[in-house]
C-alpha cells in the first residue's frame, strides 16, 4: 500500500502528461494544464500543424487561447509534436481528444480512437492512466480498456493501467472559462486509485464539491450524449414554440423569457414518470391547439406518446 501511495503522488505532482489530439478541448486542456505547471507534449499526426502550433499560430479562435500556449510554450512546459509512441512512453498521464466522424446512420466511428488505444498497449512501460474527453458511445471506456490489454498481450507485457471517462461540457468561445470554471466535472472509473488520481491531477482548480460526480465510466459517457440531446431538444422544442406563437399572436422571446424563469425546469425535474398528474392535460390540450392551427408540435406529441408507453415508470 505504501508503494502504490507513493506512486500515486509521483505521477500526479508537476506530471508529464500526454495530450492526443489538438482540437479544441485537446489545446485547452493542453494550455491550462502548462499553465498549472505541468509539462505537455501534445500530439497531431499532422507534421504541418504541429510546426504551426509550435509558433502558438492557432487554427481555432478562443478567446484567450492564442496568449495561454504562447506562455507554455515560452516557458517550455509544453510542446507540440507527431510521434505518438514517443509521447506516450514518456507520460504517465494520457488525455484523448481523438475527433470522431460519423456515418450516414449517425453512428460515431471510434476507429481512430481504438488505434490510439493499441499504440498505448504496444508502447507502455509503466502504469498509465489513460483520460478520454471525446465524445463517444456508451461503453467505449471498457472497450479501450479491452484493446490496451489485448495489445499488452502481443508483447507478454502485463504493465496496470487505469481508462477514465472524463468528458468535456465546453462551451465553444468560452471554453477557458468553462474548464477553469465548470459547471460539472464527472470522472467515470473503475476503482479509488483512479479517482484519487484524477482528484489530484486537478488539485490546481479550487473547484466546489458540487459539480463534482465520480461515477462508473458507462453513466459519464452517457452523461455527455444524453446533455447533448437534452440541448438538441430544447433548441427544436422552443423552434416548434416560435412558430406557432407566430401565428397565435404571441412574442416568443416574452415566452422564451418565462420559461426560463421557472425553476421547475431544473435538476430536481429531471425525474421519470409525471412529475404532477396535471402536466398530460395541459400538454395535450396545447398540441391539440397547435395541431389544430396548422403548427402540429411534433417533439410535444413525441413526449406525449413517450409518457403514454411508460405512465407507471418510476
Amino acid at each position: 500500500m505504501v508503494m502504490e501511495i507513493r506512486k500515486l503522488r509521483r505521477i500526479t505532482v508537476r506530471n508529464k502528461i500526454a495530450v492526443i489530439g489538438s482540437g479544441t478541448v485537446g489545446l485547452v486542456v493542453a494550455g491550462c494544464l502548462a499553465a498549472a505547471g505541468h509539462k505537455i507534449t501534445c500530439i497531431d499526426p499532422s507534421p504541418d500543424k504541429v510546426a504551426r502550433l509550435n509558433r502558438a499560430q492557432m487554427p481555432i479562435n478562443e478567446p484567450g487561447l492564442e496568449d495561454l500556449i504562447a506562455g507554455a510554450l515560452s516557458k517550455g512546459l509544453l510542446h507540440f509534436e507527431a510521434s505518438l509512441s514517443a509521447a506516450i512512453s514518456q507520460c504517465d498521464v494520457i488525455f484523448l481528444d481523438v475527433g470522431l466522424p460519423s456515418d450516414r446512420d449517425g453512428n460515431l466511428m471510434v476507429d481512430d480512437l481504438c488505434d490510439v488505444a493499441r499504440s498505448i498497449g504496444l508502447a507502455m512501460d509503466n502504469y498509465k492512466i489513460i483520460i478520454n474527453k471525446s465524445t463517444v458511445p456508451v461503453g467505449t471506456a471498457r472497450a479501450l480498456e479491452q484493446i490496451i490489454r489485448e495489445s499488452q498481450q502481443v508483447r507478454n507485457a502485463a504493465y496496470p493501467f487505469d481508462v477514465v471517462a472524463n468528458p468535456d461540457f465546453l462551451s465553444e468561445g468560452s471554453t477557458l472559462q468553462s474548464f477553469r470554471h465548470p459547471r460539472q466535472v464527472i470522472f467515470g472509473v473503475t476503482n479509488a486509485r483512479a479517482a484519487k488520481i484524477m482528484r489530484l491531477l486537478y488539485r490546481c482548480y479550487e473547484w466546489p464539491l458540487e459539480p463534482l460526480m465520480v461515477t462508473k465510466p458507462e453513466t459519464a459517457e452517457m452523461i455527455k450524449l444524453a446533455a447533448n440531446a437534452f440541448m438538441d431538444m430544447k433548441i427544436a422544442f422552443i423552434n416548434e414554440i416560435a412558430s406557432l406563437c407566430e401565428i397565435m399572436g404571441a412574442d416568443i422571446k416574452q415566452v422564451a423569457r418565462g420559461i426560463g424563469m421557472d425553476d421547475r425546469s431544473g435538476l430536481h425535474s429531471l425525474k421519470p414518470g409525471y412529475w404532477q398528474s396535471r402536466f398530460p392535460r395541459e400538454t395535450r390540450a396545447l398540441a391539440r391547439q397547435a395541431k389544430e392551427a396548422g403548427r402540429p408540435l411534433k417533439l410535444v406529441e413525441a413526449a406525449i406518446a413517450v409518457h403514454g408507453k411508460q405512465s407507471n415508470f418510476v
